[in-house]
């Protein structure tokens, strides 16, 4: 189990640099990805659906946003993903390869 954020095209390689930058471990990696239609559309029901099979959320910002980040296994988080797009839709990222 551990924490997993969530990210459109295009955002995901400049945050993952930037979490890598800011985290003394730099041990984040990419669980899985898929290119979509409507990228705000797919994101937000992602996230629900993320959401409701996580053990936790993280904290609000202090604006009141919702965390992007969630408590569960990185293979339960790509096989959501899956869910939602389809195997064939769906390219597994660089967790995978170890």
């Amino acid at each position: 189990m551990g924490w997993v954020g969530r990210y459109r095209e295009g955002k995901q390689l400049s945050r993952m640099r930037s979490y890598q930058t800011a985290c003394p471990f730099r041990d984040f990696q990419t669980i899985g990805y898929a290119r979509v239609e409507n990228r705000g559309e797919s994101e937000v029901q992602l996230q629900n659906l993320v959401n409701s099979h996580a053990t936790q959320r993280g904290a609000a910002s202090t604006n009141g946003r919702l965390s992007e980040w969630f408590e569960i296994s990185p293979e339960q988080a790509y096989d959501l993903l899956v869910e939602q797009h389809g195997a064939a839709a769906v390219s597994q990222g660089n967790y995978f390869e170890a």
